[in-house]
């Protein structure tokens, strides 16, 4: 019964991608047009960590649409990182409310639906966070050693998924090895290290995602790390990351699960306000980890009063979550979709997009696109959506455009509402 509760945010995460016959967000179409590439060739188009795009494969086989696979498959998956979150919190707490209404706050939370309508891969991976922390407290109690093989998998699982879940679970692993300092989380940090290591001297394993680690640290270390927001006023939202983590450190102290300490140590680490925005942005979306974290604790330790206390933080969660699922647009309109499906019937040879988040939706009509112009025979512009500001300068008329148009002396062959197509002639 209380498995079932997977429901809720899974409906959540339909009613996001459903609420527009296309893709939510720039990334969504990226991940359609992968799954009509690996159909057809077996492999990737882009290098990337690749497991989330092979769970992603039955449902375009089962569909036969690759845009339709994404919007039931994404949703399905991620919503699946419910299990493990509750396993865990029960397994904790022993408490099967509080596991219940954590998990729930974990999934529910603003920063899962963020990243489930954009950021796939990091979605997915919060499956193999959770699971880890389940078999690493479970092998840290009883010593088993198929808690160990579980623990091990699910870094394999998060490295092949994506860098941020794959760091995380890096980074909370030497974190406990510091606060305990026993064989077991030593074994624990070690067999993580290790596939640290594997990721850097292959890195074709996880299709070079291991350089954003690397960019990360560089810029870090030389300073060059942008400004967060200062025109965005603070809210009292904004306080969640700092507020669930520090409950998470003071569990610890008190005497608490030390694995509690080492996530809520490392979520705060990860939302420092000198990161820069691009990074900042990227971090703030793990908090639903330690949000729903501490809410599991702290039902828990209220006992009965728990129970109204996590309705009423699970009504804030959710009018949050269904906010933002109520707000995501595709980066195209329908107009502009239905405009580059019948240049493509029409026009045959390779078309370059320069526009990378419009290239990602020709890649889920065509197989024919580049991302240079070295080599195509094509170049399209499209207007973005409506919705987010696109389309008050015709392509033609904008000053980069006709910079490009000249440098590669191309001609107009058709004109539309949305889409321009130009033969390119050097």
């Amino acid at each position: 019964m209380w498995l079932s509760l997977f429901l809720i945010p899974l409906a959540l995460y339909l009613y996001a991608y459903f609420r527009t016959p296309l893709i939510p967000m720039i990334d969504g179409p990226y991940y359609a047009s992968q799954l009509l590439w690996i159909a057809k060739y077996g492999t990737l188009r882009h290098p990337d960590p690749p497991l989330t795009f092979y769970l992603l494969l039955p449902f375009y086989w089962l569909t036969g649409d690759n845009i339709l696979a994404v919007k039931i498959g994404a949703p399905f998956l991620v919503s699946l990182a419910f299990l493990p979150a509750f396993l865990f919190l029960r397994e904790v707490e022993e408490f099967e409310g509080a596991a219940a209404a954590g998990a729930l706050a974990f999934t529910l939370s603003e920063y899962t639906v963020r990243m489930v309508t954009d950021f796939v891969k990091n979605a997915v991976g919060l499956i193999w966070i959770f699971s880890w922390m389940l078999f690493s407290y479970r092998y840290q109690r009883n010593g088993n050693w198929r808690d160990l093989v579980g623990a091990v998998a699910s870094v394999m699982l998060a490295m092949l998924t994506h860098i941020l879940d794959f760091g995380f679970i890096v980074a909370v692993s030497i974190v406990q090895l510091f606060m305990k300092r026993d064989k077991r989380s030593t074994l624990l940090a070690a067999f993580s290290l290790a596939f640290l290591a594997l990721a850097f001297f292959q890195p074709w394993i996880v299709g070079g995602d291991i350089f954003k680690g690397i960019a990360f640290v560089e810029e870090v270390s030389e300073g060059e790390t942008g400004r967060v927001r200062a025109s965005a006023p603070v809210r009292m939202t904004d306080l969640i990351p700092y507020a669930a983590s520090l409950l998470l450190v003071v569990v610890w102290l008190k005497g608490g699960e030390a694995l509690y300490g080492a996530v809520g140590i490392v979520s705060l680490l990860m939302n420092i306000p000198f990161y820069g925005w691009k990074w900042i942005m990227r971090f703030r979306n793990m908090t639903g980890i330690p949000l729903g974290t501490s809410l599991g604790n702290a039902h828990s330790l209220a006992g009965r009063k728990g129970f109204y206390l996590s309705i009423l933080a699970l009504a804030l969660i959710l009018s949050s979550g269904l906010q933002l699922a109520s707000s995501v647009h595709p980066t195209i309109d329908l107009e502009t979709y239905e405009e580059m499906r019948y240049i493509f019937s029409r026009f045959t040879g390779e078309v370059y997009v320069p526009d990378v988040k419009v290239r990602y939706w020709a890649e889920t009509i065509s197989l024919s696109v580049g991302s240079s112009p070295q080599g195509a025979d094509y170049l399209m512009i499209c207007l973005a959506s409506k919705a987010l500001g696109g389309g008050q300068i015709p392509p033609p008329q904008d000053q980069r455009i006709v910079k490009l148009l000249r440098h590669l002396r191309a001609i107009p062959l058709f004109e539309g509402r949305r889409c321009f197509l130009y033969k390119i002639g050097g």
